[in-house]
């Protein structure tokens, strides 16, 4: 008893430690984008120039996933894991340090390039410690805290701002690391449940054949990189909604923001409550649902070019509810569709993920010119059709 106990703690830290590298993930990503325009100053460039700074770190994060993952299966996932956090503190500290867009766009691409590593790893590391059947469990939780995350960078990054400067968010970030490496040091052994499960023999193209000739995985995953897609996507349309469309103040904008958000995470918190009574799949399909509702509700007032801040409000709250349910449940489908070399599916996985909203955003941009919010609703149906209509294939 003794022992099994012992293991549950040890288990218990480890996945702390471990799962404290997704939201820095987001950090990384999401943390700099209050202050692009005093970076743009801070540089002496055009705001062109410095909203390229997203689409800089977004390459580098999707290199790292077809990376860090897959090299996890061939050496250790603990070396492999410290080696990401290491590159990830002296790009941090290398970032805040930068003296021109150029050096400041390299060591940002360099800091999303290691980010990649906490997601890529991370889950595969969760599969390792929890087996297949208790990670989808142990991921829905990791879940909770990264639809946690969006909800904090802007005050988070304007208080660092206003106190310090705009170097001092890559300086948390670096410290952030900084305490996760400590931890990960004390705390995340060599054992059997950090070496790399997958049979080495395999060349990496097989490895990858084996996983894209997986429909289960491949579904699952789809429809992960389609919510995640609806996500990104609404998140941006959120000031041209609120502050263009309803002509809100921006301090009105900044409550509705955290109120339209704030259902992704209590949906994440409920997806870890409900996961083991009603299971993945039921889960997933009502995230369907509700999302299905939002989208349907955001055409027809834009169509009708209604008004009403509760209206629109209570249709983003749907949308977002259900990507919020539904992400964590894909993720954990996805892993546990596949029975070797975790960390190869795990990069698959975030690499198609991040081209979700990649590919998503991209269209909505030409749709949202010429069709205003009413095409970017009708995206978003669309979107959330095909996804639904991908997993019940």
């Amino acid at each position: 008893m003794v022992k099994k106990d012992r293991d549950v703690r040890s288990r218990l830290l480890k996945s702390l430690i471990i799962g404290s590298g997704f939201p820095l993930t987001q950090l990384a990503i999401l943390l700099f984008t209050p202050l692009l325009p005093v970076l743009g100053r801070a540089f002496d460039v055009s705001s062109d120039q410095i909203l390229l700074t997203p689409t800089v770190v977004l390459i580098g994060y999707l290199l790292g996933h077809l990376f860090w993952g897959t090299l996890s299966d061939y050496w250790n996932r603990r070396h492999t894991l410290l080696l990401g956090l290491l590159l990830f503190i002296a790009s941090a500290l290398l970032t805040g340090l930068s003296g021109n867009l150029t050096l400041f766009w390299l060591f940002s691409c360099i800091l999303g390039f290691s980010a990649a590593t906490f997601t890529s790893v991370g889950n595969a590391f969760m599969v390792d410690i929890y087996g297949k059947e208790k990670a989808v469990g142990a991921i829905a939780y990791i879940g909770i805290a990264m639809a946690t995350t969006p909800i904090i960078v802007p005050p988070l990054s304007m208080a660092l701002y206003h106190a310090f400067n705009w170097s001092a968010i890559y300086e948390f970030m670096a410290c952030y690391g900084i305490v996760m490496l400590i931890g990960f040091l004390m705390f995340v052994r060599a054992r059997g449940d950090s070496q790399a499960p997958a049979a080495h023999e395999l060349h990496l193209l097989k490895r990858y054949a084996s996983h894209l000739t997986n429909t289960q995985f491949i579904k699952n995953v789809a429809s992960l990189a389609l919510k995640f897609g609806v996500f990104v996507t609404s998140i941006s349309m959120l000031p041209y909604i609120y502050v263009h469309y309803l002509t809100v103040t921006r301090v009105d904008f900044s409550i509705l923001g955290f109120v339209v958000l704030l259902p992704s995470l209590i949906m994440a918190i409920v997806a870890k409550t409900l996961v083991k009574a009603y299971g993945t799949k039921r889960l997933i399909n009502v995230a369907a649902v509700l999302t299905l509702i939002g989208s349907v509700g955001l055409v027809f007032l834009f169509f009708l070019g209604v008004k009403v801040v509760l209206l629109v409000t209570l249709a983003l709250m749907f949308i977002f509810a259900g990507v919020g349910l539904s992400l964590p449940m894909c993720k954990g489908a996805s892993m546990t569709s596949v029975s070797h070399s975790f960390g190869a599916a795990s990069s698959l996985m975030k690499c198609l993920q991040t081209l979700g909203p990649v590919v998503v955003t991209g269209i909505n941009a030409d749709v949202h010119q010429a069709f205003g919010l009413l095409g970017f609703a009708v995206l978003l149906l669309i979107v959330s059709i095909i996804s639904t209509i991908v997993r019940l294939l």
